[in-house]
């Protein structure tokens, strides 16, 4: 087992097995169940939580909330696609071991990932681009963040 860790720009949305959900729609557990959110009730190819939420439902809901046609897009290059149709990428970070994932919208091209002991030099400084991508997903998904405003965000995890 290694350490890593993920930086993005964007918002963390949450862990819906450990701790809940980072959104105004959770409830007071952090749950979404009964939010009435469509792209949680999607079938998904991926490895589901235990709450049944998969990056590859969000990815898709994001596409369909924003009008973006991703019907030709095959299910390994969903993230690839999103960023490059809408902007936005959806970033899985935790444990792989426990299997406890961490859920957030980063703006595409803003992810970075360390792993194992070699350190790595970013200089993401101030993020200058517009955020109406990660806004109009945010939407497309029907969330909320508590998070007031995008910013980095270092999620630790391990693989």
């Amino acid at each position: 087992m290694s350490p890593n860790a993920t930086l993005y720009y964007g918002f963390h949305l949450g862990c819906p097995d450990d701790g809940g959900w980072e959104v105004a729609e959770a409830d007071e557990y952090g749950d979404l169940e009964g939010a009435g959110l469509p792209w949680l009730e999607m079938p998904s190819d991926e490895d589901e939580d235990e709450d049944g939420v998969s990056a590859d439902q969000m990815r898709i809901a994001i596409f369909l909330g924003m009008g973006v046609e991703a019907a030709d897009v095959p299910t390994r290059k969903l993230d690839e696609a999103l960023a490059e149709r809408c902007g936005v990428q959806v970033v899985e970070h935790g444990s792989l071991v426990s299997g406890i994932m961490h859920y957030g919208i980063a703006l595409a091209g803003t992810i970075y990932y360390a792993d194992d002991y070699t350190p790595k030099a970013i200089a993401p400084g101030t993020h200058s681009a517009s955020h109406k991508p990660l806004l109009d997903a945010l939407k497309a998904l029907g969330l909320t963040p508590k998070q007031a405003n995008p910013s980095w965000i270092l999620a630790p995890g391990e693989g």
